[in-house]
Parts: C-alpha cells; structure tokens; sequence
C-alpha cells in the first residue's frame, strides 16, 4: 500500500509537543524520532523498520545531501555523525551514523517534525540537517502538499510580531490555538463567521481574525507579484518537452512566470510535459491536469 504524502504530513504534525520516551509507545505517552514514522506508516496501513540508520539504508529509493536535491514535504532527513556508533552491522559501510530522522512537513516557510528530548518539535531552519531520504513506500506524486488552485489563497500579516494565532474557534477568547509566521501563504475555506477566515494551514484547519489576512488585491505595491510580459512570439507550435536540471531531481512548476511567486508544485527530472507557449524565459506548461510555468532552462526537446 503506498503511503500518501498529505496523510503522512498530518500525522506528524500531531506529535509537536509529545513527550520524548526512546523506546516509546508511538503516542503521546511517548515517541522517539523513528517511532513517529512507524506511528505514521501504522495509521496508513503501511510498516516501516524502527531505526533511522536502518531507515536510510533500506526504506529508502533515493538518498543523499541536503544541498544536492529540491526540499519537497513527505521527504525524511537525517542528522549524520561519522563515529563508530551506527548498530554493528553497519559500520565500515562508509554511510556514517544517522543517528535523527524527522520529516519535511512543508518548504514554504521550511517546517521539519521530529522526537527529541524534551518534547517533539518543529524545526524552521536546516541547521544540522544533513542528508534527505525519499521514502519507498511514500507516493510522492500523488497529493504533494501544498496549497491547491481551486483554493482562495491569503497572506498573514500583523503590524508588530512575528507569529499570528489561529484558533480552533472563532473566538479571541479560545484557547486552543497555533501560531502561524507572519508572511506565511495559507488556503482560505470560508468566510464564516463574520470578521474571521476558516483557513487551512500546515495540513490544520482553523479560524484567524480577517484583520490579520491580506490578498492580492490588498497588499501594497511592492509585494504584488509582476505580471507576466505581454509580448508573445509572433508563432509558436505546442510540443513536448522533458524536465531537465543539473542539480536534483525535482523542479519547481509555478503558478505565475515569476520566481518570486510562492504558490508551486514539483515535477520530477524526467518528465514529459506538454509546453503551450514561451515567454522571457518562461514555458507554459502542463502535469497531472494542472497548468503553469517553469523556466525555459529546464525543458529540453523531446
């Protein structure tokens, strides 16, 4: 059973603020950093061996530096130390000792789940993040995170701080909440009630205060994106083309032909696409059913 990223993101989004307990019991009583994965997998029908180094080595298709490769939610990463303290079987193999495992859970802003002592948390930086694994039994292709086209699209915002709250309900005086970075693009869901936003977030659905969401139409001039250049080739004859890059396996496809543009989804090195037309640098193109742009630098004839 292939495991779908949207699920697997949801499920270590829970375990922030669970207890470190190595072994645990995979809930919160307890979890370590491979439990949260065989905890995730459990919940999906799915198994998965607990142990990062065993985790790198064997489960998963693709591995590698950080820096080598596209962050994508759904991907595992890895702390490595090269010190003899990897489980026997697996010294000498010249890998090194993954000693963390935790999960990219989103890359715009960077969010990485992981067990830790004291308590599972959220990283926002790579700090001593090394490696990457792309996980065998996760689809990767079916359900990348992120927010979808036919979702309204806003930005939070606040004059002072850099966190906003989003409430289980919509109430100020609500107590359940999560705090949400400013500047941060979240799918909006509905208007209701008055004066608030049911919003999607980090894979939570959720209430901010209207005050605290900006849209295109509202934001200032210098953060709306450019609009794309009006001169089009005086003929231009679909074709397909292939993704290439000589750097990573993915490739950012985005829904404006702007790289500041946050709105964007991956496409495998490797994949055929259908081009429609070309602009300063830019392909229109389409996959899997979904239209957009990607520099012309990384499709190549077909």
């Amino acid at each position: 059973m292939a495991v779908k990223v949207q699920k697997l993101v949801e499920s270590f989004n829970e375990i922030v603020g669970w207890p470190y307990k190595t072994p645990g019991t995979n809930d919160q009583n307890g979890i370590d950093c491979s439990g949260a994965f065989v905890r995730a997998f459990r919940l999906q029908g799915a198994g998965i061996y607990h142990g990062s180094n065993t985790i790198y080595r064997h489960h998963c298709r693709q591995v590698g530096t950080i820096n080598s490769v596209a962050l994508m939610p759904g991907m595992a990463v890895f702390k490595c130390r090269i010190d003899n303290n990897e489980p026997a079987k697996f010294r000498g193999d010249g890998v090194g000792n993954m000693y963390h495992i935790g999960l990219i859970t989103g890359v715009n802003p960077l969010r990485i789940v992981h067990a830790t002592v004291p308590v599972a948390k959220m990283d926002t930086a790579i700090g001593q993040w090394s490696h990457y694994g792309l996980l065998s039994a996760v689809d990767y292709e079916d359900g990348i995170v992120t927010e979808t086209e036919e979702m309204a699209l806003g930005m939070v915002t606040a004059e002072t701080g850099k966190v906003v709250r989003m409430r289980k309900e919509p109430s100020t005086t609500c107590k359940t909440y999560w705090n949400v970075p400013v500047g941060s693009i979240v799918g909006i869901i509905d208007n209701n009630p008055p004066g608030w936003k049911r919003i999607e977030y980090n894979g939570r659905e959720a209430f901010m205060m209207d005050a605290f969401l900006i849209f295109n139409e509202d934001q200032a001039e210098e953060d709306i994106l450019p609009e794309p250049p009006k001169e089009q080739p005086a003929i231009f004859k679909e074709r397909y083309g292939k993704v290439a890059a000589p750097i990573g396996n993915l490739v950012k496809m985005r829904d404006k032909p702007t790289q500041l543009c946050k709105l964007y989804w991956y496409v495998p090195v490797g994949t055929t696409v259908r081009v429609f037309s070309e602009e300063a640098g830019w392909c229109k193109i389409v996959h899997l059913g979904r239209t957009g742009y990607m520099l012309k630098e990384f499709i190549v004839p077909q």
